[in-house]
């Protein structure tokens, strides 16, 4: 095979290996003769193995449940000097994690305040050139498994995923980014710990459920409401996807998803009031693109930002069955013809300031 002869003979293998982490190399070294398991799809090793198999490095087996190394990669990994590679190593993987941090939580970055984000590790010390030289060396193949980044001529890195095509030359393209840089403004960029990198990175899905405003919202729509986990995970996945965005002009929908839902029920006014409640600080405890990685709530209360005047209303409309009942909700949102399955109809109204990233919630009405 042409391409595992280049693999094994270019510097590809060493670039390659050197973005994972110590687990994933032990668990590589572990594997070079017999594989590993990964029959779970959502498990790490599953996810290391999507990344091997886009490098060329190895394939999967027996219905997706095994995957091997190639023995000419086996082979060829035992050449490269261990005291080089580690060296480079240390250096590469987390600067990798930098960039994956980077992309979902700003999406535009100049050169020099990623080099910030880096020197947060006290232990690793590069200059703009080595972070750059760095850089080209990411193996290509795995920008659908990881968020990838591209180094403008501007000298800011922008991510691949937030603007797919807007990247390039032409006018339409640097107009779409220099919209976005407007949008962030001038605010800072949020610096988050070691740890919080390492957390995202361990498990970028999982990552958001360590904000506190994500907790109360989980435990009040599981425990009050009886909505399911995987229910309220959907619900959280797309405030995190909206979040990421460089801009979104569609709150009225993704915000309020939670009411189109037809497996919440709501049995009185006070928990409609309740889960509207903890929904605003679901959105404004989530670290946002637009906020270049703060919270609506960080910018408010450290930054000094606070809303300004442009306002919007979203309406929605269920029905509700008589107190002794329980009864899906139905909701108006595209202003389609309601189905009236019961008695009792009840209106939500949100106000809400919404600028430079923030949704605050101004006024609620119930009636």
């Amino acid at each position: 095979m042409e391409i595992l002869t280049w693999i094994t003979e270019s510097d590809y293998l060493f670039y390659s290996m050197a973005i994972f982490d110590d687990n994933q190399i032990e668990l590589f070294n572990q594997s070079l003769q017999n594989g590993f398991s990964c029959a779970d799809p959502k498990s790490k090793e599953s996810d290391f193995a999507i990344c091997l198999e886009a490098l060329w490095i190895g394939s999967f087996f027996n219905q997706l449940s095994e995957f091997k190394i190639y023995s000419e990669i086996s082979d060829a990994w035992n050449r490269i000097s261990k005291e080089e590679f580690n060296a480079y190593h240390k250096k590469d993987s987390w600067i990798w994690k930098c960039f994956h941090w980077s992309s979902t939580f700003y999406g535009i970055i100049p050169v020099s305040q990623m080099l910030k984000i880096v020197h947060i590790n006290k232990d690793i010390h590069v200059s703009e050139e080595e972070l750059i030289d760095i850089y080209r060396h990411f193996p290509k193949a795995l920008g659908s498994c990881y968020e990838k980044m591209v180094l403008l001529e501007d000298d800011c890195f922008v991510s691949y995923k937030r603007f797919g095509k807007h990247i390039y030359n032409s006018e339409e393209d640097k107009k779409e980014i220099q919209k976005n840089k407007e949008k962030q403004g001038d605010k800072d960029f949020y610096l988050p710990s070691g740890n919080e990198i390492e957390l995202f990175n361990n498990n970028p899905h999982e990552y958001f459920l360590h904000y506190k405003a994500y907790q109360k919202y989980c435990e009040y729509m599981e425990q009050e409401l009886g909505v399911s986990k995987e229910v309220i995970r959907h619900i959280l996945d797309v405030v995190n996807a909206f979040a990421k965005r460089p801009y979104n002009s569609h709150y009225n929908f993704e915000l309020h998803i939670f009411l189109k839902n037809k497996e919440i029920r709501f049995t009185s006014d006070e928990q409609v009031e309740k889960a509207a409640e903890l929904f605003i600080e679901v959105i404004n405890g989530t670290r946002m693109n637009i906020n270049r990685g703060y919270t609506p709530e960080e910018l408010y209360l450290t930054n000094g930002i606070s809303p300004d005047t442009e306002k919007f209303e979203i309406t929605t409309v269920f029905y509700r069955a008589p107190s002794n009942q329980v009864c899906k909700n139905n909701n108006n949102l595209n202003n389609e013809e309601p189905d009236i399955s019961n008695e009792g109809q009840l209106y939500l109204k949100l106000q809400a300031d919404l600028e430079n990233g923030h949704l605050i919630l101004m006024d609620m009405d119930i009636n």
